[in-house]
C-alpha cells in the first residue's frame, strides 16, 4: 500500500517536469504494484492540475485527454477522513486542510506516503510516517 499525492502523480505525468524522488517511487509503483490510497480529493486535485498544465500551454489538448482517462480509469482506493485529525494536523503543522486530508489517511492507514510538498513532507516526519520509495 502506499498513499501518494497530487504532486507525484502529476510529476509522473507532465514531461516537463522532474523530481529524483518521484521517479524513485514511479519505479518502485511499476516493480512492486502496491495499491494506491488516496483522499477523495486526489482525482480533482490531478484534473485540476492538468487542466492548468493545460491552459499554460505545457500539455497539448491530447495529452490532456489522454492523462485525463489515465487517471479516471486507474485504480485507487478512496479513503475515508478523520476530519478531526485533519484539523489537529492543520493547526499542528500549519498545512493546508488538503496536504493534512492526504496525511490523514497515511496516518489511519500506517502506510508510506509519496510527496514532493515540502510542508507536507516535513509534518510526515513529525508524525513519524514512512515514506514510499
Amino acid at each position: 500500500m502506499v498513499i501518494i499525492d497530487c504532486s507525484i502523480a502529476v510529476n509522473w505525468t507532465l514531461n516537463d517536469e522532474h523530481s529524483d524522488y518521484a521517479a524513485i517511487v514511479l519505479a518502485y509503483f511499476t516493480d512492486n504494484k502496491p495499491e494506491l490510497f488516496v483522499p477523495p480529493l486526489f482525482t480533482l486535485e490531478v484534473l485540476n492540475a492538468l487542466q492548468m498544465a493545460f491552459k499554460r500551454k505545457r500539455i497539448s489538448k491530447e495529452e490532456l485527454a489522454k492523462t485525463r482517462r489515465y487517471w479516471l480509469k486507474h485504480p485507487v482506493h478512496v479513503c475515508g477522513l478523520n476530519y478531526d485529525r485533519i484539523i489537529e494536523l492543520v493547526d499542528k503543522h500549519q498545512l493546508t486542510p488538503y496536504d493534512a486530508a492526504y496525511l490523514d489517511v497515511a496516518i489511519s492507514k500506517q502506510t508510506p506516503l509519496a510527496t514532493l510538498d515540502k510542508s507536507l513532507m516535513f509534518a510526515a516526519k513529525k508524525e513519524k510516517v514512512a515514506f514510499a520509495g
